[in-house]
């Protein structure tokens, strides 16, 4: 049996999205009671990152300016995405699997740069579509460190747009995009 798709953003910086257009059922609130795991699950949960390439993520769209794009998918420090700040990046990720997200992770590590700010990201379970879900609206701090995200959302494939960025120097960069959660399997044992 499928899973049933659900949304709710988290975290004091999200705003909840609004979901699919009109007249999209694929797109329901989970009740709160069914969001508690328990705690050995939760462990289990944060451990795997869906996003990694190790597991077999891929980068299915990014702006053209953008440099580096596949280093989101790697966890090395060294290693970043880096596009001019006017140019807003624009990324699409395709997870290891269908997941029932619970949070996602940004990490920037660059200290002579920009770094992002606002960003808004969206979901679907097929891609390409033309109609994504839009799941919330998130701030990221000005620190150069790695910043969780509450996001609990069914999907396969992601659209982060990134809209602002904090400093004032000509190049942002991003260093890797972790997105924790579970599998439907692992979800229905809970």
């Amino acid at each position: 049996a499928d899973a049933p798709p659900a949304v709710e953003a988290g975290a004091g910086a999200a705003t909840p999205g609004a979901g699919a257009g009109p007249g999209d059922a694929s797109v329901e609130d989970v009740p709160a009671a069914a969001a508690l795991p328990r705690a050995e699950d939760q462990v289990r949960m944060t451990k795997i990152n869906y996003a990694s390439e190790e597991q077999g993520a891929n980068i299915l769209e990014t702006v053209k300016q953008a440099k580096g794009s596949s280093n989101l998918l790697v966890r090395h420090k060294d290693k970043y995405c880096i596009t001019p700040c006017e140019d807003k990046l624009s990324i699409v990720i395709q997870l290891s699997e269908d997941i029932e997200m619970r949070k996602f992770v940004l990490a920037n590590y660059e200290k002579y740069s920009s770094t992002v700010k606002d960003l808004e990201v969206f979901g679907s379970s097929k891609y390409p579509t033309d109609k994504w879900n839009h799941l919330g609206n998130f701030t990221a701090q000005a620190d150069v460190q790695e910043q969780e995200f509450e996001l609990r959302a069914w999907v396969r494939y992601l659209k982060f747009n990134f809209l602002s960025h904090h400093g004032h120097e000509y190049y942002c960069t991003l260093s890797q995009i972790r997105v924790h959660g579970a599998t439907a399997l692992a979800t229905a044992q809970d």
